[in-house]
């Protein structure tokens, strides 16, 4: 068992009518509490932003090289992958890998000493534009250039950062498939990020190897804020604290569980919940939320309904050894009607739920505006909507999420452009995964990028 990670959790309310139908939202957060050494960084750019290194790293880029990212896009790919180089240390390993409908590995896990350092600076301005979009070859490259430093060395954090423009459309394109690959590599602990360029990239399949693969994605519509996104990158991941977190949520049988993330899950069996939440940074949080539907009391000896959340996770140095948190218990306690629903709402718990609620519905109701699937959208945001109204009746703080609900409702079955879908979706990922946007120029509000607002391009 390890304090290394704090779990907490909380009901918006703590009491449920006895004679069954209360709904209920449980916030569980995950914070890395441990501070990093970070006494030994001897990195040479300002890609460093100050960060001194705890354990070294095993980064493989993967660089998109085929046709969409001629000109300014592949010139900037590469300005920032030997930004990159500069801020890593002589104790880390660096791949570079670029696909087109071929891959080509430029530099296969070379360690980066100053000699290291001028042969990979020299084989990343080699970099040509090729073909069509093979993704997920070059990915699986990547990591295979990965693997083999895991095998020569341990103890080192082994990442591996994907640039792209476009949709695979070569090899495996199927998303189902990419996740399958990225947990397996998030097992193997090698981890998955990803920068999406401009507007073209398929958010699906970016997503789903990063969200699966222990990661995240930053959404980079200029290339010129390539630069900036990469070393953002770098920095994090060398605050990374914890690998491949895991909880797994418990509950009696007179409950029913909907996750409101797009976190990757699985029901187990009936009563158990197994939620990945991939890595997270020292110092940093990552939250979720059930929604918990209660059944009539049907024992009266039992007056308290008891959820179990309990953690496993790698730390993130490279070792292999699976930590766990300490189980953690929280309950819902029967009461009359009356009682249960005039009680005080739990308010801090409450706004940040509505929160985490609402960036989940944004996301979802993009994926369907992608699709065109009106009928879709408009019964899922009408359920929510219900759902919300109810929930933010006694909380006057969250009375701004439900109207921008209301307005995201109004406009979705409208079909946006994609530049706004990429930003809608950029900033919920951002909210709900509790990370900073990298890009030197902040983005406006989401609200401004539906079609209807004033401030929409």
């Amino acid at each position: 068992m390890s304090d290394l990670l704090e779990l907490r959790a909380a009901f918006d309310k703590g009491l449920v009518s006895d004679g069954g139908g209360s709904v209920r939202y449980l916030l569980i957060e995950a914070k890395a509490r441990e501070p990093l050494d970070l006494s030994c960084y001897d990195g040479d750019s300002p890609c460093d932003m100050n960060m001194k290194a705890g354990a070294a790293l095993n980064l493989v880029l993967v660089i998109d090289a085929s046709g969409s990212m001629s000109g300014a896009r592949i010139a900037e790919a590469k300005r920032a992958a030997s930004q990159i180089v500069k801020g890593l240390g002589s104790r880390d390993y660096i791949s570079v890998v670029s696909f087109a409908e071929d891959v080509i590995v430029h530099v296969d896990g070379r360690l980066c000493d100053s000699n290291g350092k001028r042969a990979v600076l020299s084989a990343i301005k080699d970099i040509e534009i090729r073909g069509s979009t093979n993704l997920c070859e070059g990915w699986l490259t990547g990591a295979r250039c990965a693997g083999r430093v895991m095998e020569k060395r341990s103890g080192l954090k082994s990442h591996v950062l994907v640039l792209s423009d476009g949709r695979a459309n070569f090899g495996t394109t199927d998303p189902g498939v990419l996740a399958v690959h990225a947990q397996q590599l998030q097992l193997r602990g090698l981890t998955t990020s990803a920068i999406g360029i401009g507007e073209d990239y398929s958010t699906e399949q970016l997503y789903t190897m990063a969200v699966h693969g222990g990661g995240v994605v930053h959404h980079t519509p200029n290339s010129d804020e390539l630069v900036a996104v990469v070393c953002g990158e770098l920095e994090e991941l060398r605050r990374r604290a914890v690998e491949n977190l895991e909880l797994t949520i418990s509950y009696p049988q007179e409950v029913t569980v909907e996750l409101l993330s797009f976190l990757p899950c699985e029901f187990a069996n009936k009563g158990k919940l197994m939620v990945n939440l991939g890595g997270i940074s020292s110092q940093a949080c990552r939250s979720l939320v059930l929604r918990v539907k209660v059944a009539e009391q049907y024992d009266e000896q039992r007056g308290l309904i008891k959820f179990g959340i309990v953690g496993s996770y790698r730390q993130s140095n490279g070792e292999e050894t699976e930590l766990s948190t300490r189980p953690l218990q929280v309950s819902l306690r029967y009461a009359d009607y009356d009682l249960s629903s005039t009680q005080a709402v739990n308010k801090t718990e409450a706004l940040k739920i509505a929160e985490i609620w609402q960036s989940w519905l944004i996301w979802e109701t993009c994926e369907m505006n992608r699709r065109r699937n009106y009928q879709k959208i408009d019964r899922f945001l009408g359920r929510e909507e219900r759902y919300m109204k109810r929930f933010c009746g006694s909380l006057a703080e969250a009375q701004p999420l439900l109207k921008e609900v209301k307005e995201l409702r109004r406009q979705a079955c409208i079909d946006w452009d994609e530049a706004s879908r990429k930003e809608i979706q950029s900033s919920s990922f951002r909210r709900s995964y509790e990370i900073s946007d990298m890009r030197t120029i902040s983005p406006r509000q989401w609200q401004t990028y539906l079609p209807g607002s004033t401030g929409a391009p």
